[in-house]
């Protein structure tokens, strides 16, 4: 018997189900690494001020991205528990209020970028050229940024029925514009002006509204079980805080990694600067590796959120099984990968004789903590999934400010650079310990006292 799309959460294998919608989250995580790669190396043509402006509008940009994919996930949680009770109305109502919580994070932004950016970078530089830049560049960027807050919030509605490829599909047509757009609006192409650093702007918001246009289409003629209507709307604030009881830790998660950033530069820096240097380059790398785990973090979420609102334990435990096991196989395959290439990564970042080995070895030690941080990621999911956002923000906290931080100061005290990166293991290993421990109580307190099938345990 053919099988219907919308039952796709709660009939599809599970060992299939991870990847099918992992692979496509994955995919355009990539993407929009890449796009915003691109972005820098067109600014930098323009100038050295401009890139600078570029940096500086930064934290603006991850604030808007935390915010979202925060929001983001709270409602791909709750979304995905009412689905599976076949809460047909909860739904509606939920789709409604998060597409009012949408709007309302683009009105902050719109203020600001209205009234704040001018005071924003006054703070930050007294350049002219460096003022000017950013002041254009993170103008436009919060005054249209209706297009990346309503995008990530509709494209929870379509990851919410296991309908990840169509939100890659929006996610690379943004992308593909963004990057053909970037150097004909910033250097001029025919009749067209050079906007200059506007024009990427330009292109950035051009290329998150295509995909919010695109994402809409799709989730009204393919998403009929989470409708967009303005029809019987309230605001159900019941809603809103489960929404934000999950949503909120996340956002706090994804601001962390400056957090992180900034603690580990001010400890090496005692040290010496190429100790930051080489942190920097395995930082990116680290961010790079871990898009998989994100990735099947990603379809976690919605598979086990689903089956909680549908009493189905026995999914709940494949679903945290295959991807755990997915996940630790691409963790191990991405270390023998570094292992071996590490040499060649640090080359590519021009490293001389004597910083190389360095790097290579702080690479190779760095990277055994993978496996770690692997677990501890798809365990914070494994919360979130289950509407206990505390205990994953519990988990990011551990990770890299309250454990991390501390072994490393004690480790850069007492020995040297090389023993100095086994903090990051160490750390990764106790946050790992606590993870099992509350990954059990969470499991005993939600799952079994919910679910009523008692098929198998974690």
């Amino acid at each position: 018997m053919k099988r219907n799309n919308e039952d796709v959460m709660e009939l599809e294998p599970v060992k299939i189900l991870v990847p099918k919608l992992a692979i496509p989250v994955t995919m355009s995580l990539l993407v929009s690494a890449l796009y915003n790669i691109i972005d820098s190396i067109f600014i930098a043509r323009i100038s050295e001020n401009a890139l600078t402006a570029l940096s500086l509008s930064y934290p603006i940009q991850l604030l808007m991205i935390s915010i979202s994919v925060g929001t983001g996930v709270g409602v791909n949680a709750i979304l995905s528990k009412h689905l599976g009770m076949k809460d047909s109305k909860g739904v509606t109502t939920i789709a409604q209020n998060a597409l009012l919580l949408a709007f309302i994070s683009y009105l902050i932004f719109l203020i600001f970028g209205l009234f704040g950016a001018k005071m924003f970078f006054a703070k930050q530089t007294d350049n002219y050229e460096i003022f000017t830049y950013g002041v254009e560049y993170i103008s436009i960027c919060t005054i249209f940024s209706f297009g990346i807050f309503f995008q990530i919030i509709i494209e929870k509605f379509l990851q919410s029925v296991g309908k990840a490829k169509l939100f890659m599909i929006s996610k690379l047509i943004g992308a593909i514009l963004n990057i053909i757009l970037d150097p004909i609006l910033i250097f001029g192409f025919g009749n067209i002006p050079a906007f200059g650093i506007r024009g990427a702007a330009y292109a950035t918001v051009i290329g998150q509204i295509a995909a919010m246009i695109v994402i809409i289409i799709f989730n009204y003629k393919f998403n009929p079980r989470v409708k967009i209507t303005a029809h019987k709307f309230i605001i159900d604030l019941k809603f809103i805080y489960e929404i934000y009881k999950v949503g909120l830790p996340a956002m706090i998660m994804r601001s962390l990694d400056s957090v992180i950033v900034l603690g580990v530069n001010l400890i090496l820096g005692k040290i010496s600067l190429s100790a930051i240097s080489t942190y920097s380059i395995c930082f990116k790398v680290q961010n790079f590796v871990f898009m998989i785990v994100y990735g099947i973090n990603n379809a976690l979420i919605p598979i086990v959120a689903y089956n909680y609102g549908a009493k189905n334990k026995e999914r709940i435990n494949q679903t945290v099984k295959y991807s755990l096991i997915y996940g630790e196989i691409s963790m191990v395959v991405s270390i023998l990968l570094l292992q071996i290439l590490a040499p060649q990564i640090m080359q590519a970042f021009n490293s001389s004789e004597e910083l190389l080995t360095v790097r290579i070895i702080a690479l190779r030690i760095i990277s055994l903590s993978y496996v770690f941080a692997g677990f501890n990621i798809l365990i914070q999911s494994f919360f979130q999934a289950l509407g206990n956002g505390i205990y994953s923000l519990i988990i990011s906290l551990l990770r890299v400010i309250v454990i991390l931080l501390p072994i490393l100061y004690l480790l850069s005290q007492m020995f040297n650079l090389n023993i100095t990166w086994l903090g990051f293991i160490i750390s990764e290993v106790i946050t790992a310990v606590i993870s099992i421990f509350l990954a059990r109580k969470v499991y005993a307190e939600c799952v079994v006292k919910v679910c009523r099938k008692q098929i198998g345990d974690i």
